[in-house]
């Protein structure tokens, strides 16, 4: 009888965290950046949209810094007055990705920083770009 030679099983290829590419780094909203430091600058309220809000939210800035070490990715700290989209949201402390913000203009409503936003907690870590 013939010796049968097996080479062993084909294994479907699996993705790995090294094979998969990494998605490129959003581009940066300079614009918005800008804006935001106006306003904190101002210490007045700017009127925003994100992601797939309908309507805008007042919030007020204190912050917009780098949340990673390859400073690719911007936050804007600050404090959320109204979100008409979500009844249900907590108004208060409140971070936003600047670059998923699709509306922004200044308000006309000045306001006080929230005493519980400190820019010397740790997430600041990575580089200010602008605060009050």
């Amino acid at each position: 009888m013939a010796k049968r030679t097996t080479f062993g099983t084909i294994k479907p290829f699996k993705a790995t965290k090294s094979s998969k590419p990494k998605p490129p780094p959003a581009m940066r909203k300079t614009q918005y950046e800008n804006l935001l430091c106006q306003a904190i600058a101002s210490s007045v309220t700017v009127m925003l949209r994100y992601d797939d809000d309908l309507q805008f939210r007042e919030f007020g800035p204190t912050a917009v810094y780098y949340s990673d070490e390859g400073r690719t990715k911007v936050l804007v700290s600050g404090e959320q007055f109204s979100n008409p989209n979500d009844y249900q949201s907590k108004n208060g402390p409140h971070n936003f990705e600047v670059d998923r913000i699709v509306d922004l203009k200044l308000g006309s409503n000045a306001f006080n920083p929230d005493a519980r936003i400190s820019v010397s907690d740790n997430k600041y870590r990575y580089g200010i770009i602008c605060s009050v």
